[in-house]
């Protein structure tokens, strides 16, 4: 169709067309348009875009399949919407599915179409349709990580490899900080943005009132904050240490504060470590340390329980992990050792 453009994923939400746009409900100009545009693509970091573009693709292909004709799509008829959902129950994960009614939703909201269904029938057919989900597409729980897993994952390393040492410098820092890594990393190898990423200049020593040092972090941008946050770690001991990884990366590679923090030295021009680089690594050398297949988000669970372990308390890890609700509860998954001090006849 002339109203889906061929272009990158992370441009279909705004190239996609629906048959009647603001522009003309609304009386825009296209100039306005654009600008309302621009600043409503700003609200979604790129992994966002990437994922809505995939959901919605998946949503058209369904009205292709269907002669759904373009009136009905956008603003959509609540029945097809829900038929939609259905037809992907059973053969899809219960978030595949939402992620693509958000999609859709999002596809109404930036071109500023009517967004007509209700919730809670919403609601209640996704319900139906996490609860058949295929086996298949439910992801195995992850394993956690460890302080003893990444003091292995060192020892595979080649200590005057600059890319390496980026690495583990990025992987303690994940760990230690609680973070995500696409916070602390860029998305792509074109995606790098002083708006969006962290370089040297964001990064500093903080001390409080009995001169305790803390290593602080001013992210630009989280998954929970647009407008950013501050994370921090305290210095270790062992090869886990990721004060001495970071002076090590300082050292080998010292990026300049107009590039982003976690680049390496190649060939005497500067790499950007980004996210998929880093997994890459990570799986590789967790193979290399015997490990058994890690995944990065195993990284903010593992410290999450680390942490708590440590006696920290429930408020004092969400602040760390800056979460705004209860999601970090979720994590818990060794419950006894965790509750173990909070529930003793003695304290």
């Amino acid at each position: 169709s002339h109203l889906r453009l061929h272009c990158t994923a992370k441009e279909r939400l705004l190239k996609w067309q629906p048959i009647q746009s603001c522009s003309t409900t609304a009386g825009l100009s296209e100039e306005a348009l654009k600008k309302v545009l621009v600043v409503l693509m700003a609200g979604w970091a790129t992994g966002t875009l990437s994922t809505y573009a995939s959901d919605l693709l998946l949503f058209h292909l369904f009205c292709d399949e269907h002669e759904v004709q373009e009136q009905v799509r956008c603003p959509v008829d609540p029945t097809m919407l829900l038929a939609f959902v259905a037809a992907c129950a059973g053969h899809y994960s219960g978030s595949t599915i939402s992620n693509s009614v958000h999609a859709v939703r999002a596809w109404h909201m930036l071109h500023g179409a009517r967004w007509a269904p209700s919730c809670d029938e919403l609601a209640a057919v996704l319900n139906g349709a996490t609860r058949l989900a295929p086996s298949s597409s439910k992801r195995a729980q992850q394993d956690l990580w460890i302080v003893e897993m990444i003091c292995k994952v060192c020892f595979t390393l080649d200590p005057e490899n600059p890319f390496d040492i980026a690495f583990y410098s990025a992987l303690t820092t994940i760990f230690w900080t609680m973070s995500h890594s696409v916070e602390l990393l860029v998305y792509g190898v074109n995606n790098f943005s002083l708006e969006w990423n962290i370089t040297h200049a964001g990064i500093k020593v903080e001390t409080n009132g009995e001169g305790i040092p803390v290593m602080v972090f001013s992210l630009p941008w989280t998954k929970v904050s647009q407008t950013g946050e501050k994370v921090f770690w305290a210095r270790q001991n062992g090869p886990a240490d990721t004060y001495a990884a970071l002076l090590t990366h300082i050292h080998v590679n010292n990026p300049p504060v107009d590039k982003a923090f976690f680049s390496w030295r190649c060939n005497g021009d500067w790499k950007v470590l980004t996210k998929a680089a880093f997994i890459k690594r990570m799986e590789l050398a967790a193979a290399e340390a015997g490990l058994p297949k890690m995944h990065g988000h195993g990284l903010c669970i593992g410290s999450v329980l680390e942490y708590l372990t440590w006696g920290l308390s429930f408020e004092q890890v969400k602040h760390m992990g800056h979460w705004k609700g209860e999601s970090f509860a979720l994590y818990l998954r060794k419950h006894a050792v965790v509750l173990a001090p909070y529930i003793q006849a003695v304290p």
